[in-house]
């Protein structure tokens, strides 16, 4: 069987990557011939930049320069931790071939899989700049017997509804509907009307990530480890606090689109580096998604940090993910330095969320293969160029 990846395999972005490899790893451990398709978009990195001068036009410009300068600025000042993400793409991914960054392009490639599948990550979430694309809901011309989400994510619980029309023609096409968080598998539900399955992260489908761990990249053991994405509010004063707490040092991951001083000490490297630091953690503190899981994974203590203000929709992701596994009083306001200092003197009980990871990754894997074996046997509504 023949399988093609959708997904921001791409990105600078350490979950990102790290998601993309569980996916594609599990499904080379089935017996099936998995790669990425090779889709690459300028718009992700560079934006687009709008004609007109209203508020939304100057929004959407001065975004597109942010993208563009912190693009340059990585490039001038970040090589060694670009190198060790195109290396991990390389290695880890098998990434290589042509890049299509267009549909019009991957229209014309005349791409042939047995089974197609979009996911993880928030392929659904639309770009300020963009909006939809559609090849991130399988929406271009390939030959496949059967198309399907594995855990796409709309960002949030769902999407305004200038996009609602779209979204419910694309989604009409599926074989099979996927989505990472319960709030927006039931906006899927309501647009097309069938039943959505609601599953985690490609990363809880496989045990063991001791191949990607590499000790001579741990900056400082038993540290404090700090990733921070979209906004750093009330993140400086929370680290200093947790430092007097638990007497420990800060180490953080890099982040290309990173607007605030530094938290700590860097961590370089690609994934691997990433991972490793944060493994070797006493504490992690973040706002990401992919930290709280893989801090849920590797059974480290953490500290998750809502967004605030208008990003605050975007924290629905980890509210979904620590509810599924018990964990959700672990998930604070930015501003609130007295349950950080009391979370990070209380341990969590492993063997209460446990069983709830072995639940996730149970229900994630049968999708997977209830899919694949539909797609052996011919089961595909859209058998179609």
């Amino acid at each position: 069987m023949k399988v093609g990846l959708l997904t921001f395999h791409f990105s600078n972005n350490y979950g990102a990557l790290l998601q993309a490899y569980a996916l594609r790893s599990w499904l080379i451990k089935q017996g099936v011939d998995a790669e990425f398709i090779n889709y690459h978009p300028r718009y992700v990195e560079e934006g687009k930049f709008a004609v007109d001068l209203s508020a939304d036009g100057i929004r959407t410009n001065l975004k597109s320069l942010f993208l563009q300068y912190s693009k340059l600025r990585s490039h001038l000042f970040h090589r060694q931790a670009l190198t060790a993400l195109d290396e991990f793409r390389t290695s880890r991914l098998g990434i290589d071939g042509p890049i299509w960054r267009s549909p019009e392009e991957l229209d014309s490639a005349g791409l042939q899989y047995d089974l197609l599948i979009c996911g993880s990550d928030q392929i659904w979430n639309p770009s300020p700049q963009f909006g939809l694309d559609p090849v991130y809901f399988l929406n271009f011309r390939a030959t496949a017997r059967r198309r399907i989400s594995y855990a796409a994510s709309f960002g949030s619980n769902e999407l305004p509804s200038v996009f609602h029309r779209d979204v419910k023609r694309f989604l009409e096409r599926f074989d099979a509907i996927s989505i990472r968080e319960r709030g927006g598998a039931a906006f899927a539900e309501l647009l097309v009307g069938r039943p959505v399955r609601c599953l985690p992260d490609p990363t809880f489908l496989i045990r063991d990530y001791s191949a990607l761990i590499d000790e001579d990249t741990i900056v400082t053991s038993h540290a404090i480890f700090s990733y921070v994405l979209r906004s750093g509010t009330g993140f400086p004063r929370l680290a200093e606090q947790l430092k007097k707490t638990l007497r420990a040092k800060v180490v953080s991951g890099y982040n290309p689109l990173r607007r605030w001083k530094e938290i700590g000490t860097p961590v370089s490297g690609g994934p691997c580096a990433w991972l490793t630091n944060l493994s070797a953690s006493r504490l992690v503190l973040t706002n990401s998604f992919h930290a709280t899981v893989f801090s849920i994974l590797f059974r480290r203590p953490f500290i998750a940090v809502k967004l605030p203000g208008t990003r605050s929709k975007l924290s629905a992701r980890l509210e979904h993910l620590l509810r599924s596994v018990g964990l959700e009083e672990r998930l604070i306001d930015a501003n609130d330095v007295e349950s950080a200092d009391r979370l990070a003197k209380e341990p969590i009980d492993w063997s209460a969320v446990d069983p709830a990871v072995d639940r996730l990754r149970a229900d994630g894997q049968g999708f997977l293969l209830e899919n694949m074996a539909a797609c052996r046997s011919g089961d595909g509504a859209y058998a179609r160029v």
